[in-house]
């Protein structure tokens, strides 16, 4: 994370506050790695019963883990985040049968998913999902999710996807939403990242 520009002067002023909640759509977080602080556990609710169970420790639990230590990891582990000192919330959307068959969330559990980390009081709702849409509308449900949260004054991010192509993926591709990529360590797009005009709004 240290060549991220301008992260080094930030964390000089502030790791982040406790009263900053960020909550994490994703996989399933194993909370006790070590790079994670001793007290995060306690930080962190765990509603996949709500959202999307995962029954294997595969591909969502290692996603929501590498994720959420990009933001909570704390400074001297393996991973130092960008925001240890903000408190998490654990939202699983991905998930994996006993057998590792990978499945994300539809565009209506994602809503209820974003709903839950509304009612818990999250000031940031960061998304690593969601769907292609071939006009960039998404489904009733999840639009009113993102309505809630743009009147609320919650921060929406979410993937713009990894298909590699000028495509819309929602939930990334609403304008009230703040559309992140992939680039490699010179700070070029990689080839997998999707792009377009409506993830620049």
């Amino acid at each position: 994370m240290s060549n991220v520009s301008g992260l080094s002067d930030l964390q000089a002023i502030t790791y982040g506050d406790p009263s900053v909640k960020i909550a994490v759509l994703d996989g399933p977080v194993d909370i006790k790695h070590a790079c994670f602080n001793s007290s995060a556990e306690s930080s962190v609710s765990g509603t996949s019963a709500a959202v999307n169970p995962s029954a294997s420790d595969g591909l969502a639990l290692r996603h929501g883990t590498a994720v959420y230590s990009l933001i909570f990891g704390k400074q001297g582990s393996i991973v130092e985040g960008i925001a240890p000192g903000c408190t998490g919330l654990v939202i699983p959307i991905y998930s994996e049968d006993a057998n590792g068959n990978f499945s994300s969330a539809s565009q209506v559990r994602l809503a209820g998913a974003i709903k839950i980390a509304l009612e818990k009081g999250a000031n940031i709702i960061n998304i690593s999902g969601g769907q292609f849409s071939k006009y960039g509308d998404s489904e009733f449900l999840l639009k009113q999710a993102i309505d809630d949260c743009y009147k609320a004054g919650v921060l929406i991010i979410a993937a713009a996807g990894n298909d590699g192509c000028n495509c819309l993926h929602v939930p990334a591709a609403d304008r009230r939403v703040l559309a992140v990529g992939s680039m490699d360590e010179n700070g070029n797009p990689t080839p997998e990242t999707n792009f377009g005009p409506n993830y620049q709004v």
